[in-house]
Formats: C-alpha cells, structure tokens, sequence
C-alpha cells in the first residue's frame, strides 16, 4: 500500500515507495509531456521528425538496481527512448510478425533467435524501435532515468473506419444487402459497391482523411503555473508576435464555398475567409509578428484576422511568443 491516510486525505508513503524500489521496482509516470514544456517540446518534435500525425505521449522510466523493468515485450506503436542518467542495457531482437496490433490480428510469437541489438544505453543516447520489435531494458547497478516518446501513425485499418464512416453519406452503402436474393443480384449489389470504392480510393483520399484526423486532435495541455492566467492576452495587436503549437497541427482542408475555406487544428474544423488562408498557412513556419502574416494579402484582413487569432489562442491552439527578460515571465 503506497498510499497512507493522513488528516482526512491520502498521502504518498514515501518510506513504502523507496522500499518498493530498492527492491527493484520501476517507477513509470505516465503522460510527464502534460507537465514539463521540455519535454513537450521534444515529444512535439519527434512527432513532427517522424511525420506521425496522430497521437504522441512521453513517459519517464526511474529505476535503482539490477532488475528488468518490464519482460521482453513488443510494442504496437514507435519508441524514441533519450537515456536522461544512469545506463540501461537494451536487448533487441527482430519482429516476429509484420506489423502487429496489439489487441487484433494475429499473435506475434516470441522470438527463438539471438538479439540482433544488445547494447547499454549512457547519458545522452538515443534509440529508436519501431513497433513490433521485442526488446527488453535492464538497469545495471545504478539509478536510471530514461524518457520514452511514443507516436502512434494513421494505419489501414484505421482508414477503412474512418472511410466507412464518411460513406453514409452515400445511399448505396445505406441501403439493405440483397442476402436473400440470388447470386446475380448479390454479385451485382457488391459490383456496384466496388465501383463506388474505386471511386472514393483516390490520390486526395490520405490528404482527407489526415484532415479528419487534425480535426479530431485536441491541442497538448499547455501547463505554466502561476503564469498561466497572466499569458493568455487580453487582445492581440499588430506588433504581437505568435507561433503555432505544433508546427504540424494544422491541416488546410477542402475548399467550402466561394470565398470560405477551412483547415484543421486542436481538434476542431474552423472556417474563415479564403483570403485569410495565406496568413493561417505561415503559422506552420517560425514565429512572426501578425503583420508579417498579412503580407501579400489583398484588402484589409487586419480585423478579421486578429478575431481568428485571438480565438485560436484561447484555445491553445496559437501561442504568444514573449520576451522573459522585458516581462519577468517565462516562455509559454
């Protein structure tokens, strides 16, 4: 029992805790990038080196003695491992089965072979496992601290729902099976079917279904206590400088009507006009001031762009770029 009743809440045992890790447990905090900007930042930029596009978290590892954490394993999503202290030797081997899930399809069997990798990690090293291979970690005679980012990419499977979703939009998928007509009805009923799938199977159909995927994606927890109140701005102006958080959480989409276009960010679908699309799309560059982001734009999409700003930054969505050192306050 790690927790311990003391005037009327439950604390941590620390004296319980220690116990338990000298004996060779290993302590796992789950989800450390909703807490630390650090490594948000460095789960952010994995995701955006590997092009991963859908959902990405970070762990942190703390063990003490000679003792393996967890067996050997596989994992159905990709493992960037950063060795933070200590050493950590990593026993590698190769797949048993071509792209595994976890909880669907067939079992992946152990592996009977030698490890294609047996090495220990040192401050500062890096590894990369792809999912589906078996590894095993082992903390040799000393503290350990090692964080892991995991991403998770859109798969096939994952297309066929998403796709089967957005085909009820189409009678023929809504209407009954022929299952009790005869084999020239039944063979007509899936013909027709299969023409209506190599009608939506085209080269746009990945750029859309990652669209529908942004739109879904909620912004990363952005913690900063006690700053948090004071760094969401009252009202942006011109000179305010802002960035995207995740330069690959924005997904332009599809064109609506005349003059309205959309795109994708936060786990919402937002609208605005076409002319504005511009502006939006430089977001996903470095951090520029708002009147960098009007450059080139015909008219005057000053007002209109500073409400969309504005709303996207509350948000979480855009952040504003400040100077710690004129306002005494860190860096969202």
């Amino acid at each position: 029992m790690y927790l311990k009743p003391e005037r009327g809440h439950l604390t941590l045992d620390a004296a319980a805790v220690t116990t338990c890790l000298a004996d060779g447990a290993t302590l796992v905090l789950n989800g450390v990038d909703e807490l630390s900007p650090r490594v948000r930042a460095f789960a952010e930029s994995v995701d955006e080196f590997l092009g991963a596009g859908s959902h990405t978290w970070a762990n942190i590892y703390a063990s003490w003695c000679i003792q393996a954490g967890f067996g050997l394993h596989w994992d159905d999503q990709d493992a960037t491992v950063l060795q933070l202290a200590g050493r950590k030797r990593w026993q590698v081997y190769a797949p048993t089965l071509d792209a595994p899930l976890r909880h669907a399809g067939p079992v992946a069997p152990k592996p009977s072979a030698e490890p294609v990798w047996d090495i220990v990690l040192e401050d500062g090293d890096l590894l990369y496992l792809p999912r589906g291979w078996w590894h095993m970690a082992v903390t040799l005679d000393e503290p350990s601290l090692h964080l892991t980012v995991s991403t998770v990419a859109g798969r096939g499977v994952d297309l066929l729902q998403w796709l089967a979703d957005s085909l009820v939009q189409r009678v023929e998928f809504r209407r009954d099976i022929p299952t009790w007509g005869d084999h020239e009805a039944q063979r007509h009923y899936l013909g027709g079917l299969r023409a209506l799938f190599d009608e939506v199977l085209t080269v746009d159909t990945l750029d859309s279904f990652r669209w529908a995927r942004e739109a879904r994606r909620l912004p990363r927890p952005r913690t900063n206590l006690p700053y948090l109140p004071s760094l969401t701005p009252a009202s942006l102006t011109i000179a305010s400088r802002v960035r995207l958080v995740g330069a690959r959480r924005l997904a332009i989409g599809p064109a609506i009507a005349q003059g309205t276009a959309a795109f994708a960010a936060g786990g919402s679908r937002w609208e605005c006009a076409a002319t504005l699309m511009p502006a939006i799309a430089r977001l996903r560059e470095t951090p520029t001031d708002v009147a960098s982001l009007c450059h080139g734009i015909e008219g005057n999409p000053m007002g209109p762009l500073l409400e969309l700003l504005d709303a996207l930054t509350k948000k979480g969505i855009v952040a504003v770029v400040r100077d710690p050192d004129v306002e005494g306050q860190p860096v969202p």
